[in-house]
């Protein structure tokens, strides 16, 4: 299960391009690129949160089963 924690953190690495992008797409004019910037800071927090938690609860479910 070593491969486990890798494909989590290429996935999020994956959605980290990807979802940025799908909320830049709405037309607003005015502090574009400030609301950007501030969507992608929280989608990098969810994604490394998400990340460590998922990893955190691999070594756990291991030590369990070991």
């Amino acid at each position: 299960s070593l491969i486990d924690p890798l494909i989590i953190s290429q996935r999020s690495k994956k959605n980290l391009l990807e979802i940025p992008f799908c909320f830049s797409l709405p037309p607003y004019k005015e502090n574009k690129g400030n609301v950007d910037i501030f969507l992608k800071l929280i989608m990098l927090v969810i994604n490394v949160s998400f990340q460590f938690i998922s990893i955190l609860y691999l070594r756990f479910r291991d030590q369990v089963l070991t």
